[in-house]
C-alpha cells in the first residue's frame, strides 16, 4: 500500500509537478481514490466471500460445504456427478436481478439482463486511475519542449518557501531567476523590429514587411506553455466526460443519471442503497452434468454483500465526477481569462513588484514604458504563467521575489540593448517609434526604391545620427 502511494506521489512530482488545485484534484486525488477502491474490492473478492448462494436441499453436505466456503481450487466429484460449486459458477459467469414483484422464477435460462461486471470492477478502477494521469503526463513531457522544465522552477519555489536560513533561500531564488532568465534570454519580440530596420536602411527608405516565419516564431515563442496548459485542462474535462460514457457501457445502465436518481429516492424516503444496478440478492442459473447426456438445471438465490461497497462507491464516484467537471471548467475559464488579456498580466506583475518593493507606485513615462515592455515583450504569456503557478503552489511572497529578481535582471540588460541598438543605425527606424519631424529632414527615406538596374543609394548612418542631434529631437 505504501509503495502504491509513493508511486503516485513520485508520478505527481515527476510529470509536471507545476499544477493548480483543480489539476491535482484530477491527477492526484482522483487516481488515489480509484486505486484504494481497486485494492479494497480485490481484497474482498480474493480473501473473503464475495458471493454466497443458498443451495437446494438435495445437495450433499460436502456440496453445501463447498458452496459456503467458496473454495476456488476444489471440485466435488463422484462416480455420477462432476460438480462445480454454484457460487463459483455464479461469480465467474453471471447473475441476474429478479424483482420481488415477479413471483415465478423464469423456466428458461434466457434472462433479459444479466450482471457480469463484478469481477472486472477492480481492473476498471485501475484503468480509470490511469486515464486521470494521462493529461498530467502529457503536460509534464511536453512543457519541457519549450526549453524549461516548469516543475523545476515550482519545486525550487516550494523549497524556498520551506527554508528559514536566509543564505540558502537566496541561493534557491538565484537559481530560479537564473533558470527563468535563460528561458527568457532571447528578446524574440525585437526580431521583427531588427529585420524591418535593416531593410529600411538597406533600401534607402522602403520598409519590407517582416517575414511570416519570424512573426510565427515570435508568437509561438512566448505562448507555447500557456496554450499547452489550457489544452491540458480541456483534456481533464474531456476525460471526465469519457469516463461517464465508459461507465454507462461498463455498468450497462444510464450512469449519467445515477446520482440524480439516488437523490430522488432519498427525497421520496425510499431506500437509496437498493438498486437493480448492484443487487445484493440475485438469481443464478447453472447446470450439473451427470453420466451420459443427463443435465440437471438449477436456479439458486445468491447474496452478494460486496455490492453494498460497489453501490456506495459508484454513488460517490458520480458526485465526484460532477464536482471535477465543475471545478475544472471554472479553472479553465479562470486561467484563460487571466492568461490572455494584456491588462490582467500587467496588473498581476505590477502588484507583485509593488509587494517586492522593486517598483514604485508612481512611474515616469520612460519607466512605465520599460515596465510594459518587461511584461509584454520579455515575460510574455509563458513567463506570467510560470509566475502564477509559483504563486498558486507556494504563495505570493515567493512569486514576488521571483518577479523582482527578473525585473532587476531585465533593466540593465534592456538598457544595454537599447544603447547598442541606438548605436546601430537600423535601430533608429523602429516602426511606430520615430517622430514625424525626422522624415521632414530626410526626404530620401520616404522616396521610392530605385529600380533593380540602378545603383542603390547608401544611407550614411553617421550623417543621420548627426542630423538627428542637430534637429534637437530626443534620442529614440
Amino acid at each position: 500500500m505504501d509503495g502504491i502511494f509513493s508511486f503516485l506521489k513520485d508520478a505527481s512530482e515527476s510529470f509536471g509537478g507545476a499544477t493548480s488545485f483543480s489539476d491535482r484534484l484530477n491527477s492526484k486525488y482522483s487516481a488515489l481514490i480509484l486505486v484504494i477502491f481497486a485494492l479494497l474490492t480485490t481484497t474482498r473478492q480474493y480473501i473473503s466471500e464475495p458471493i454466497s448462494c443458498w443451495c437446494p436441499s438435495d445437495f450433499t453436505e460436502e456440496q453445501v460445504d463447498y458452496v459456503n466456503k467458496c473454495s476456488a481450487n476444489n471440485r466435488a466429484t463422484n462416480a455420477f456427478i462432476s460438480f462445480i460449486p454454484p457460487d463459483q459458477v455464479c461469480w465467474t459467469t453471471s447473475t441476474y436481478h429478479l424483482p420481488e414483484s415477479i413471483r415465478e422464477i423464469p423456466k428458461e435460462f434466457q434472462v433479459v439482463q444479466k450482471v457480469s461486471y463484478y469481477q472486472w470492477i477492480p481492473l476498471m478502477a485501475v484503468g480509470q486511475a490511469v486515464m486521470f494521469l494521462v493529461p498530467k503526463i502529457m503536460w509534464g513531457v511536453l512543457n519541457k519542449k519549450s526549453g524549461i522544465a516548469v516543475n523545476s522552477v515550482t519545486n525550487a519555489a516550494k523549497e524556498r518557501h520551506k527554508i528559514v536560513h536566509q543564505g540558502d533561500a537566496e541561493k534557491i531564488m538565484e537559481f530560479m531567476v537564473k533558470t527563468m532568465g535563460k528561458f527568457l534570454k532571447e528578446l524574440s519580440w525585437d526580431q521583427c523590429i531588427a529585420y524591418e530596420s535593416q531593410t529600411l536602411a538597406k533600401t534607402g527608405g522602403k520598409l519590407w514587411p517582416c517575414p511570416c516565419w519570424i512573426k510565427l516564431y515570435v508568437v509561438i515563442y512566448g505562448n507555447y506553455l500557456t496554450c499547452l496548459y489550457i489544452i491540458t485542462k480541456i483534456f481533464y474535462i474531456l476525460n471526465v466526460i469519457l469516463q461517464i460514457i465508459l461507465l454507462n457501457a461498463f455498468l450497462q445502465t444510464n450512469f449519467n443519471m445515477y446520482g440524480i436518481e439516488t437523490m430522488s429516492r432519498m427525497v421520496k424516503g425510499e431506500d437509496w442503497t437498493t438498486s437493480h444496478r448492484f443487487p445484493r440478492i440475485a438469481m443464478c442459473n447453472f447446470i450439473i452434468r451427470a453420466m451420459g447426456e443427463n443435465m440437471h438445471r438449477y436456479s439458486v438465490q445468491c447474496a452478494i454483500p460486496i455490492n453494498l461497497i460497489h453501490e456506495i462507491f459508484y454513488i460517490f464516484l458520480w458526485f465526484w465526477l460532477v464536482f471535477l467537471f465543475i471545478t475544472t471548467s471554472c479553472s479553465l475559464f479562470s486561467w484563460t481569462f487571466l492568461s490572455f488579456p494584456k491588462g490582467k498580466r500587467i496588473s498581476f506583475v505590477r502588484n507583485k513588484l509593488y509587494a517586492d518593493g522593486s517598483l514604485k507606485r508612481r512611474l515616469d513615462v520612460q519607466t512605465e514604458r520599460l515596465f510594459v515592455d518587461f511584461v509584454i515583450k520579455y515575460l510574455r504569456r509563458d513567463g506570467c504563467l510560470i509566475a502564477r503557478l509559483v504563486a498558486r503552489n507556494t504563495g505570493d511572497v515567493v512569486a514576488a521575489d521571483l518577479l523582482g529578481g527578473l525585473w532587476r535582471d531585465f533593466v540593465p540588460k534592456f538598457k544595454k540593448f537599447e544603447a547598442r541598438r541606438s548605436l546601430a543605425n537600423p535601430g533608429l527606424f523602429e516602426r511606430g517609434r520615430l517622430p514625424s519631424e525626422l522624415f521632414k529632414n530626410f526626404p530620401k527615406i520616404t522616396e521610392p526604391v530605385p529600380e533593380a538596374d540602378e545603383e542603390e543609394p547608401e544611407v550614411n548612418a553617421n550623417l543621420i545620427s548627426k542630423d538627428i542631434q542637430k534637429s534637437g529631437l530626443p534620442p529614440v
